[in-house]
């Protein structure tokens, strides 16, 4: 579970100014491991949620007794309970559902902001700087599981958010 809950199991606590930190929002994102044959059933959640499935391992799976290409996003009704079973193999799937931000959105490459300009921004940042101090000898770094989160901001300024509970 990497944000918000399943049942009676809630994930680690979520940076405290995301969209996903308000419980209203209800945003769940689960790395589902189904073993062959396997069943699951995900709880309904509301209405007005968006909820979406992307089956990334595995020879097949079925939703709501529907087969599901591998590597296919799907979109679901959110406020049914979802029925899932696995084929032969493994199954994996990327669960991710919450309630709409309601915000215009602008993507390009890595980036997803509001608007063209706010993205031009970003590359013109990025190429000038490849976001600043970046310690690393790769553009892809996997942190430490003791690292606290960070923000850095123009002119060197740093700031570190323990964990909730630290």
């Amino acid at each position: 579970m990497i944000s918000g809950q399943f049942k009676q199991t809630e994930a680690i606590s979520r940076p405290l100014h995301s969209w996903a930190a308000s419980a209203e929002n209800k945003v769940n994102i689960y790395l589902i491991t189904m073993q062959p044959n396997a069943a699951l059933v995900i709880p309904p959640t509301t209405a007005s949620s968006n909820r979406f499935a992307y089956f990334y391992q595995g020879n097949s799976l079925n939703i709501e007794d529907q087969t599901i290409q591998f590597k296919h996003l799907v979109e679901l009704q959110s406020d049914a309970e979802v029925h899932l079973k696995a084929g032969g193999l493994e199954a994996r799937i990327l669960w991710l559902e919450g309630e709409p931000i309601n915000e215009p959105v602008a993507m390009r490459g890595p980036f997803v902001l509001n608007t063209a300009q706010e993205l031009d921004d970003a590359f013109r940042r990025y190429r000038a700087t490849h976001f600043g101090d970046w310690p690393w000898s790769t553009p892809a770094p996997v942190f430490k599981r003791d690292q606290q989160r960070f923000a850095s901001y123009e002119g060197g300024k740093r700031e570190e958010y323990p964990e909730q509970g630290s």
